[in-house]
């Protein structure tokens, strides 16, 4: 016999009187106690045998408490997991919203950047233009003056100053315009345009063929 039973037969046996079953009763009650799995008086009162002889007695309930448990641990590991990786992915798209914004403001400052350096070069052209067109009117060479003052207006048609200079140089200056016959081709021409400085003309006929001449001599 082992565990329980052996307890209680070798205190049965005991030689000293004091430490055996006072009455036979009490033996029986140590015998029914084994029987229901509750802790007998000759067992050890430790609590490893209390707890061993508990989880007997309540097997079912601590089984469903454990699952439970079980449950109870799988659903808050799960929970945690789902919320670690919900934080993730919130922290990445913020700083991937972030990043955008970056590469947007970057963008937008090179765009800024770009604007007002075209500017600036449409202003300095402008003002080489002008110098130009001031240079020719010193020179007495009116045509190639105003050519040079149409360039900048129609760069920039609000210029008043421009605008004005125009008005000025074809009110007060003569424009002698050089002799020369008319430009042919061997079909009608159905095109004609200037260069932006006036020193040339393009030409376009009905007999597929363009034709660039010189606004000087006619020659082409």
């Amino acid at each position: 016999m082992r565990g329980d039973l052996d307890w209680i037969v070798m205190k049965a046996l005991e030689k000293d009187r004091a430490r055996r079953y006072d009455t036979a009763s009490a033996l029986l009650e140590d015998v029914q106690h084994h029987l229901s799995h509750e802790p007998v008086k000759a067992g050890p009162p430790g609590a490893a045998y209390r707890a061993r002889k508990f989880v007997r007695r309540h097997r079912a309930g601590l089984a469903v408490g454990t699952a439970l448990g079980a449950l109870l641990l799988a659903g808050a590991i799960v929970s945690s997991w789902q919320a670690v990786r919900a934080t993730r992915a919130e922290r990445e798209e913020k700083k991937q919203r972030q990043e955008a914004e970056q590469q947007a403001r970057i963008a937008k400052n090179e765009r800024t950047t770009a604007d007002k350096e075209r500017q600036r070069a449409e202003r300095t052209s402008m003002r080489m233009e002008l110098r130009r067109a001031e240079d020719a009117f010193g020179a007495d060479n009116s045509s190639l003056g105003l050519a040079y003052l149409a360039w900048v207006m129609r760069k920039d048609p609000t210029n008043q100053a421009v605008a004005e200079r125009i008005l000025s140089a074809l009110t007060y200056r003569s424009f002698p315009l050089p002799a020369f016959g008319p430009l042919q081709h061997d079909r009608p021409i159905r095109f004609a345009g200037f260069s932006p400085r006036g020193d040339r003309v393009v030409t376009a006929s009905d007999d597929r063929t363009a034709r660039v001449w010189s606004t000087a001599n006619g020659q082409p």
